[in-house]
């Protein structure tokens, strides 16, 4: 009554010592639930409200959501709240709660793996451009990566169904970010343990990744251009497939054109005759690969070690994965030139490299687990305050702020002595109409 209305305005530390034990408030007026939802929202609780009177507008409107009858409601309520139960039903509480939070999690998930590719594409082009004149990735393989990384990667990622196990969990706070320290430590760990794997691949593959002389692009030639690539170039199938390292008949020819940092030859090109370096097609697969494995890191962001619990569930994503999978063995072995891939794709030994360094990105993120986060950073914008936020230059210059005009009406509908006109409910949030019997606004989907 008048004594907690009196305790959350003049003295909040009073509230504090008894909104742990409040369960049910009995005989209650609006105004007290508008002072419970003020309270709660002043020590940073995260407060839904359900409501279907006129009295109960403010208290929606001051809600983080409000929830309002669709068939008993008042229209002041609707307006007022964030959400629109359609069938009057309370288990759609349930529901929207699972939703909102299966949706903003699938969103943190996208942006989890889409980081990870986007940081460690854009690395390794621009470092081996500097150091040996060349990206190692070429236009038609980062369109397929970027296929993968967008579009496919969205579909997978951004489209798993809630569960059970999202009601476990607190809700979030206001001044949580978008992408926070947990999944920046994923990201930053992820992106530099591919993009190292990688560099190494390229500038010291030829010392341990294995080749065969079982079927190569040297045999796919005619004689005539093996002849003329040993007359004119001094190339046998010896020089043109293996490494001179270790027993000269073990390891893949370099792939890379001149030494780092040199103008010194380090591999002479024989593209013209038996089309692009086995090495090179081995960087493509492994770096897609682990892309592909990583995918599964990203289904978990707070921190999970099972990351294949509720897998078999997702058919979709199992599809969509197998895919990926699947027409990069296509791309490997069929396309050749049109992406930039030896003509006589990969052996089996090299397959087992690449998977190799596949699975290897999910044991490195059991690792990654142990790792604390304190030190890294947060990324995306808090939630503003509607009462504290700066007004816009057209709100300066008509000498009203944003702010001036959010107070007065939370003011207005604090139910405190003071009337709330139907006008200014009426600019309250805006909803939007939602399956299963819901309306949400955009704001409120996490």
């Amino acid at each position: 009554g008048k004594t907690m209305r009196n305790d959350v305005l003049g003295k909040p530390e009073e509230f504090e010592k008894i909104w742990t034990r409040l369960q049910v408030l009995a005989r209650s007026q609006p105004s007290d639930k508008y002072a419970l939802v003020t309270g709660l929202k002043n020590i940073g609780q995260v407060v839904a409200v359900t409501g279907d009177g006129t009295n109960d507008a403010p208290a929606l409107k001051k809600a983080d959501v409000g929830f309002a009858m669709g068939i008993a409601g008042k229209e002041v309520a609707k307006q007022a709240a964030a959400i629109v139960l359609l069938d009057d039903n309370f288990n759609s509480i349930v529901k929207a709660v699972k939703w909102g939070r299966s949706i903003y999690d699938n969103v943190r998930k996208f942006l989890q793996f889409q980081l990870t590719v986007n940081i460690v594409a854009v690395s390794l082009a621009l470092t081996c451009s500097v150091v040996i004149r060349e990206s190692p990735l070429y236009a038609t393989q980062l369109l397929w990566v970027n296929m993968i990384m967008d579009s496919l990667g969205a579909l997978a990622l951004a489209t798993e169904m809630p569960t059970e196990a999202l009601l476990d969990r607190a809700p979030h706070k206001r001044t949580d970010y978008l992408i926070n320290k947990t999944m920046w430590r994923a990201i930053a760990g992820h992106a530099i343990y591919q993009l190292t794997l990688l560099m190494v691949i390229i500038f010291a593959g030829h010392h341990f990744v294995p080749e065969t002389d079982s079927d190569t692009a040297y045999d796919r030639i005619s004689e005539e251009k093996q002849l003329e690539l040993l007359n004119s170039h001094g190339f046998t199938k010896q020089t043109a497939t293996f490494s001179p390292d270790g027993d000269g008949k073990s390891f893949v020819v370099k792939g890379y054109l001149y030494e780092p940092f040199s103008s010194t030859e380090a591999y002479f090109r024989i593209d013209e005759f038996v089309g692009p370096s086995r090495m090179y097609t081995v960087v493509f697969n492994a770096f897609v690969m682990m892309t592909a494995f990583n995918m599964l890191n990203a289904r978990k962001l707070h921190g999970e070690r099972n990351v294949f619990e509720g897998l078999i569930e997702n058919y979709q994503w199992i599809i969509i994965w197998s895919f990926i999978v699947g027409l990069q063995a296509l791309l490997v072995e069929v396309s050749g030139v049109a992406f930039h891939c030896n003509t006589a794709g990969l052996e089996g030994v090299q397959w087992g490299f690449c998977f190799a360094c596949a699975f290897s990105t999910l044991a490195f993120h059991q690792v990654l687990l142990f790792l604390p986060v304190k030190a890294l950073p947060e990324t995306g914008s808090k939630e503003v305050d509607p009462t504290q936020s700066k007004p816009t230059a057209a709100e300066f210059l008509r000498g009203r702020t944003s702010s001036d005009r959010m107070r007065e009406r939370m003011a207005q509908g604090s139910g405190l002595g003071l009337r709330q006109s139907s006008h200014d409910l009426r600019a309250g949030i805006a909803m939007s109409s939602m399956s299963g019997g819901l309306r949400r606004d955009s704001h409120q989907a996490r």
